[in-house]
């Protein structure tokens, strides 16, 4: 049985150690707001992160927006124009916050657009110039 004194005790050892660790945090690299392309309406804003766990990852915002009216949306970055190279998959969801991870030891360092683009039609939807 666990007396009130050893509950105490407990509690505040616990409370120092979440006080003594740093706060861990992810780094946002760049960020920006998409605007929409070739008649697309999309918007809201997107970021690059580093996790602190390692790599990174595309974060939209909830605010991001895109109609839906494309037959095959994808997410990618560009460097003054869209690189297909770095197709990242599907649209998951066409509003609200999403994460689309970078492969393992990819450096986005150098790209300064993110993309949902049309694979099909080889056009963009919308683009977020990141900086």
């Amino acid at each position: 049985m666990i007396t009130r004194e050893m509950f105490l005790g407990l509690a505040a050892a616990a409370l120092f150690s979440m006080v003594a660790l740093p706060a861990l945090a992810d780094d946002v690299i760049v960020q920006g707001t998409f605007k929409g392309a070739n008649g697309h309406a999309t918007s809201g804003s997107a970021e690059l992160v580093k996790l602190d766990a390692g790599g990174y990852v595309i974060r939209f915002g909830k605010d991001f927006k895109h109609d839906g009216t494309a037959p095959d949306a994808t997410v990618g970055l560009g460097k003054s124009g869209y690189d297909k190279t770095t197709d990242l998959g599907r649209l998951r969801e066409n509003n609200g916050a999403q994460d689309y991870v970078l492969p393992t030891g990819f450096d986005p360092a150098g790209y300064n657009e993110i993309y949902v683009w049309c694979t099909q039609y080889a056009v963009s939807l919308g683009v977020a110039a990141v900086k």
